[in-house]
């Protein structure tokens, strides 16, 4: 499962620099065309838009596999043994609750949306996508940390220990 991770991860870095790069280069191209020629493409907005909610969605799979995101462990610091590996479980099982919620409200969102955006008509539920898709990664990871916990090869620990020390 590591290595179908790793893949996934692989590909979700590939989006998010591909996304940004057009990004970037739509929001150029359009400042050059306004100052030379008074002209603009009309829907670079709404295209960098897309591209920018994409790139940041998709960008937090490879942070919640690294655990990148900011953490308070102002009381897990204070834990030790056997409760803070079932506190870390138990926090594990209320995220997957969070990520559950997210995932089905967005599927919600996908189903139910029938609005277009007036310029591309593109629609908003393809802006809701990469929420749905990035909730159930982390979904997946959460999980499969849940069952590392649960067999002793509990790397989490040793996470906050190395963060510590820094």
């Amino acid at each position: 499962m590591d290595a179908l991770i790793k893949k996934f991860d692989l590909l979700v870095k590939y989006i998010c620099v591909v996304s940004i790069t057009i990004m970037v280069l739509l929001i150029f191209v359009n400042t050059v065309m306004r100052y030379c020629i008074n002209s603009s493409i009309v829907a670079t907005e709404e295209l960098c838009r897309f591209f920018f909610v994409w790139a940041t969605f998709m960008a937090v799979i490879p942070v919640w596999r690294d655990k990148g995101h900011i953490a308070v462990t102002a009381l897990t610091d204070h834990l030790h043994g056997n409760f803070k590996k079932w506190f870390a479980f138990f926090w594990s099982f209320l995220t997957l609750f969070a990520l559950g919620a997210l995932t089905y409200g967005s599927y919600e969102y996908i189903l139910e949306n029938s609005y277009y955006i007036q310029i591309t008509g593109i629609s908003y539920g393809f802006i809701i996508l990469p929420v749905m898709l990035s909730a159930i990664a982390c979904f997946i990871m959460t999980v499969n940390e849940m069952i590392k916990m649960l067999s002793g090869k509990d790397q989490q620990n040793e996470k906050i220990e190395v963060s510590k020390e820094q």
